[in-house]
């Protein structure tokens, strides 16, 4: 068993003890320590630590979705078996680098299954985005990327699961404890443990049980007051773990969370519970994550560990955007984003695929805006610039700002015409209030730098379209 390796020979027979313990649930038989003594439960970080991880995970409940008055209920079901090898690398960081930057991790498989309603899904995580970086934000949010490009929201939801292997040190007291004794845990270790946005109450209490055959048992309980992507929520949690103390390795860890969530901006709202089991076998040759195989991830631009990848055939697109945007609704015509800062709604962007045009027929400009001012309607104020550009791609594309009110409210569009030498054409609306446009920080500029058509793929006889000069689909998005 690999995990054994990491370990001097005359402690194995007891590790075969405990882990034969730890996987039938059943209290350990094993000597156990006097209440009296004092034990040091200090993770060990150092770059040495590497370890191979098991997590199993399921979730039942149902989402809460917008209905007529009442919010509608659909069954949900998850299922997740992730498999990685993960090596801090904080302590490792050299002068200059972003120490925030906490771990390694390669992924061995990361299978996933998720039933909503009726419909169930199987998210393809690439081979290609196998190996990541994983840092800790000033909140306690662990964040993910891959030095090899960008990573689909997919996959980044697909890896980010509650108590990731790189909170699990900030569980642990900071001083000595005794058997019986008692601390409370911190919001930010709650954030980084549940996968919050932020936490405002915490009333969750560690426990250390017992401590037999070298390993401290630790139960922890309570209740958590928090928020996601800006809407509240509220998590009733209950787990435990076994710590290795000479060594300052977590054996395993289990974790039972109930989460109650309103709608959001950019969510369903829930109500779920889910069970977490996570194994990890510590080995002392860092594999698939060696020095010189690291090396990338303290390389990577800190510009580019937020960003993300999106691609539909559908639409005949592909772009990077940063990942305070979240695709909300989607279908072959269309795909709309939403923008969020701190919980915040910022911005939308609604991004439309258009009839193609023949060679020699786009819009002219001045075409373009008459159609804006005649879909913006009574919406409409006055425009602020126009600009016609040819790409680095030779992309042909049209940039209209506008200014107007919806709802009462002072809004700015930006609107994007683009084709290509063919003749397809696609349509992107920027819309925000005008008090966040210096939260939106020119946004749509990232956007239409990276956009790009995707190879034609030649449609059957019964899918092709008629050819129009039309801009009509362009729409004015809900702010």
């Amino acid at each position: 068993m690999p995990f054994l390796k990491f370990f001097p020979s005359t402690t194995r027979s007891h590790i075969l003890l405990v882990m034969f313990a730890l996987l039938t649930l059943r209290p350990m038989q094993g000597k156990s320590e006097s209440t009296d003594r004092l034990f040091t439960l200090r993770a060990n970080t150092s770059s040495r630590s590497v370890a191979d991880v098991q997590v199993e995970f399921v979730a039942k409940g149902h989402l809460k979705t917008p209905g007529d008055g009442k919010a509608k209920e659909v069954d949900m079901h998850v299922s997740a078996q992730l498999e990685f090898q993960d090596r801090f690398l904080g302590e490792a960081s050299p002068d200059g680098v972003d120490s925030s930057l906490c771990a390694g991790r390669f992924y061995h498989n990361v299978d996933v299954e998720m039933t909503v309603g009726d419909q169930t899904m199987r998210p393809v995580f690439r081979d290609t985005r196998k190996l990541m970086g994983v840092f800790r934000k000033e909140s306690g949010c662990f964040e993910f990327f891959c030095p090899d490009g960008p990573l689909t929201r997919d996959e980044l939801d697909l890896v980010r699961l509650p108590g990731d292997r790189q909170a699990l040190p900030y569980l642990l007291p900071d001083n000595p404890v005794r058997i019986g004794a008692t601390w409370k845990l911190e919001p930010q270790t709650m954030v980084s443990i549940l996968g919050l946005d932020a936490v405002g109450h915490c009333d969750v209490q560690s426990t250390l049980t017992r401590v037999e055959d070298g390993f401290a048992r630790v139960a922890f309980e309570g209740a958590v007051h928090g928020a996601v992507a800006g809407v509240a929520t509220e998590v009733n949690l209950r787990g435990r773990y076994y710590f290795y103390l000479k060594h300052g390795q977590f054996a395993t860890f289990q974790m039972v969370t109930r989460e109650q969530r309103n709608i959001g901006h950019i969510n369903p709202g829930v109500d779920v519970t889910a069970k977490l089991k996570m194994r990890l076998e510590p080995q002392s040759d860092a594999g698939n994550l060696s020095d010189s195989k690291v090396f990338p991830l303290r390389n990577c631009r800190e510009s580019d560990r937020g960003k993300l990848s999106y691609q539909s055939p559908e639409l005949g697109l592909t772009f990077d955007y940063d990942a305070s945007w979240y695709a909300t609704a989607e279908d072959r015509q269309a795909v709309v984003f939403r923008q969020l800062s701190r919980g915040e709604l910022i911005a939308q962007c609604n991004v439309s695929k258009l009839p193609k045009i023949k060679t020699g027929k786009a819009l002219t400009l001045n075409q373009f805006e008459k159609d804006i001012r005649e879909t913006l309607g009574k919406n409409f104020g006055s425009f602020v610039e126009a600009h016609e550009t040819t790409s680095e791609r030779g992309y042909l594309i049209y940039r209209v700002k506008a200014i107007g009110t919806a709802s009462s409210l002072p809004v700015q569009w930006i609107y994007y015409l683009l084709s290509d030498s063919t003749g397809r054409r696609l349509a992107l609306v920027f819309t925000m209030e005008r008090d966040q446009v210096k939260h939106f920080n020119n946004a749509d500029e990232d956007w239409i730098r990276s956009l790009e058509f995707l190879p034609v793929v030649e449609a059957k006889s019964s899918e092709r379209k008629g050819e129009s000069n039309s801009v009509a689909p362009i729409k004015p998005p809900v702010s």
